[in-house]
């Protein structure tokens, strides 16, 4: 089943490569990966999905109760996140490499905005999920601030991980704990950036002159 989705999807990248994403059909698709139409849509709910690699399963959906569950004492809030977000990544069926990937992201409005959607969709799902892990009344800010912040250094990792390894692309496979690293690294940094003492003391609004 799994063997199905990767040459789905790698096909799918092939031919949105040569032909663009409105050159060819669901249809043209199936025939080349030699499954049915109906087949197809067990996969993937459209071609564009098939082309993005969404995942069979939302991982929030798949780990967010054991993150939930863990409790406000539970462990290290940021280590969690950054655990889910390394299994999202270890579990994406991505057998060309990411790079060719943002390639066509950056070629395809359609894809573009599909993706941003989902990213959307995800920082709304990711910040419900810290809302009940750190038992946060509705109205607190924190669950959506630290979602998006998080939500945005994975996507910078992810940025900077596709440019690191363009060159490998297309020819090796590349291995989840590079990513993990990487993403630990800017864990640190951006820990790091928070830490440090303000070197300048911001005016206080009311003795700003209007």
């Amino acid at each position: 089943m799994r063997r199905t989705r990767r040459n789905l999807i790698s096909r799918a990248r092939e031919l949105t490569t040569e032909h663009g994403l409105l050159g060819f059909t669901v249809e043209q698709l199936c025939e080349d990966v030699g499954i049915s139409r109906r087949t197809f849509f067990n996969y993937f709910a459209s071609k564009d999905d098939a082309v993005i690699g969404t995942p069979a399963r939302n991982p929030l959906e798949l780990l967010g109760e054991e993150f939930v569950a863990r409790g406000p004492a539970g462990g290290d809030l940021v280590d969690d996140v950054s655990d889910l977000i390394s299994h999202s990544f270890a579990n994406a069926d991505d057998p060309t490499g990411p790079a060719r990937l943002m390639t066509l992201i950056r070629h395809e409005p359609v894809l573009a905005e599909r993706v941003l959607t989902m990213m959307q969709s995800g920082v709304a799902e990711l910040a419900e999920l810290i809302r009940r892990r750190v038992d946060a009344p509705l109205d607190d800010p924190f669950p959506g601030l630290a979602a998006a912040m998080l939500s945005h250094l994975a996507g910078y990792t992810m940025h900077r991980f596709m440019e690191l390894h363009a060159p490998r692309a297309t020819g090796h496979p590349v291995s989840p704990s590079d990513f993990d690293r990487l993403l630990d690294q800017h864990v640190r940094l951006a820990a790091e950036l928070f830490s440090r003492p303000s070197t300048t003391i911001a005016d206080d609004p009311k003795d700003t002159p209007s």
